[in-house]
């Protein structure tokens, strides 16, 4: 499947640098979120960086967060594709 985001370091309250690498499969985002998700707005690059940590978990100002046990089963189902 291809890789439809790849998301990068970014600076956190100009102190905290956040960095980590997310892989979204097509399938994992229509399936999970659905095509007209606000999910996909994370696409956009200042949406992005419009984020916050709450809790150990990444909270956008759309409303969209995920936590870490998550994001580490996508990268654990990446690399099982691999």
């Amino acid at each position: 499947m291809v890789v439809i985001l790849l998301l990068g370091v970014f600076l956190l309250n100009q102190i905290y640098k956040l960095e980590t690498t997310f892989f979204f499969l097509v399938a994992e985002i229509s399936t999970n979120f659905g095509a007209s998700s606000i999910v996909q707005q994370l696409a956009d690059i200042n949406t992005f960086k419009d984020f916050t940590l709450q809790a150990h978990t990444i909270t956008w100002s759309n409303g969209v967060d995920f936590a870490p046990e998550y994001i580490k089963s996508l990268q654990n189902k990446e690399s099982n594709l691999a």
